[in-house]
């Protein structure tokens, strides 16, 4: 994998907490042997700490093998990578300065040309930007530094992992509009259909605590005629987690027999476009789910079937 490439891709998560891993402290990576799993020191003391059965052993939260408290080893060659991505970081942000102070040096001496004498103002000009050009450039090849920036969706609440897991969960390249947030917009129904109105190709989000997820619909919020009455028609779904469930950010499938688009229940007193009901059959849930399961055995992304969200946003693919 080439330093650009490495660079994009970002320092990867602990699957518990989904807080970057670090190269040493409370977040560098363990191994827990028995199964090969990695999770953050911190995290992987609470496992040990809350066993289900008390012993002195982690419990994988992906395949739930059990790891012995004396198994549970430093994974150095992860922690070496982890430092290596961070250098990587480090050194965009030290590229975005030298960018930055370079553009101010040009256009301070252009100005200062433009004032002094105005003929030469075309050849100094061309000269300045061929020197910063080149500078830039070397500093580049020498760092071997190539990150493509990640331009979020203005107003949106998805952290940039979250937003590149989710764009690759589509087919080709798309670009996603955050146009509805119940902190920002109201979470009364109005309040949702007024910023979302005829838009196609929507993507819902939902935040519960530590739990973040949602769905996708190909088809837009149609209603009925009656505000009272019920309106179904037919669209792709799918669902898909990006924190609190799987070890890493998952799209779930569902069969086409079994599809239901997000539903919420307005009850007096609470937000009703907040206010949610959600379970997933527990024969369409992919391997390594570690979330929260209803007594019926469904899983329930919000930590329960009935639950009112945290936030509540949605976006449109471009």
């Amino acid at each position: 994998m080439l330093p650009e490439q490495m660079a994009a891709v970002g320092v990867p998560e602990c699957g518990v907490c989904h807080e970057e891993y670090q190269s040493r402290g409370d977040k560098a990576p363990l191994t827990l042997t028995a199964c090969g799993h990695s999770v953050c020191s911190q995290c992987a003391r609470e496992l040990i700490r809350h066993h289900p059965h008390g012993r002195r052993a982690a419990r994988c939260p992906t395949c739930r093998v059990d790891t012995t408290e004396d198994a549970v080893r430093p994974t150095y060659l992860a922690r070496e990578c982890v430092a290596t991505l961070q250098a990587l970081a480090m050194g965009s942000s030290v590229l975005s300065t030298i960018k930055t102070w370079a553009l101010w040096l040009v256009g301070w001496l252009v100005l200062t040309l433009v004032w002094v004498s105005t003929p030469l103002v075309a050849v100094v000009v061309f000269v300045s930007v061929w020197v910063r050009d080149l500078l830039l450039a070397t500093f580049t090849d020498l760092m071997g530094i190539r990150v493509p920036p990640i331009r979020l969706p203005a107003g949106t609440s998805l952290s940039p992992s979250q937003y590149v897991a989710l764009i690759n969960m589509f087919y080709g390249d798309i670009k996603l509009e955050s146009i509805y947030r119940s902190s920002r917009d109201g979470s009364t129904y109005g309040n949702l259909l007024d910023r979302v109105g005829d838009k196609l190709l929507l993507v819902f989000i939902i935040r519960k605590g530590r739990y973040v997820f949602g769905a996708f619909i190909s088809g837009g919020l149609e209603l009925p005629e009656n505000p009272t009455d019920c309106n179904e028609y037919d669209c792709d779904v799918w669902w898909f987690s990006l924190a609190g469930h799987f070890w890493r950010p998952t799209k779930i499938d569902i069969p086409q027999q079994k599809q239901r688009v997000i539903r919420w229940r307005e009850r007096r007193g609470l937000p009703a476009v907040r206010s949610c009901l959600q379970a997933i059959d527990s024969s369409d849930v992919p391997a390594g789910y570690w979330g929260k399961w209803t007594g019926y055995g469904d899983a329930c992304l919000g930590g329960r079937d009935g639950f009112v969200a945290d936030e509540v946003e949605v976006l449109a693919v471009q």
